[in-house]
């Protein structure tokens, strides 16, 4: 079991956070009085999927123009094809990627953030 204070858990807690094993305890502490327990969680056991759970849910179009529409989905496109339909610019600097993300939060937290909501 690990002990650290509030500062210090505020300024790495991402670090604190990925670095728990399962059932693995951080306490918090401030003043020398503990506030909080982090606790290093078991990921959840994926389900075997089931047969026949995709029945109903694909589509095979019936006309030859319905399968034209397929054929444009489906045909491969570049990156920058891609970055053009989506009107997507490349990231002048990292302050614009970071817009309103308050400046005492490090790079770490913003990055795990980002990540986060890939998920």
């Amino acid at each position: 079991m690990t002990t650290v204070s509030i500062e210090e858990a505020a300024g790495k807690l991402s670090e604190l956070i990925h670095q728990l094993k399962p059932g693995e305890e951080v306490i918090i502490t401030e003043n020398d009085q503990a506030v909080a327990k982090l606790v290093g969680q078991t990921p959840p056991r994926r389900t075997p999927r089931q047969k026949g759970s995709a029945k109903g849910k694909l589509v095979i179009p019936a006309k030859e123009e319905e399968l034209d529409e397929w054929l444009d989905f489906w045909q491969q496109k570049s990156i920058d094809e891609f970055a053009r339909e989506q009107k997507v610019q490349p990231v002048p600097s990292l302050d614009e990627l970071s817009g309103d993300w308050p400046e005492e939060d490090s790079l770490d937290e913003f990055l795990a953030f980002i990540r986060e909501g890939r998920r």
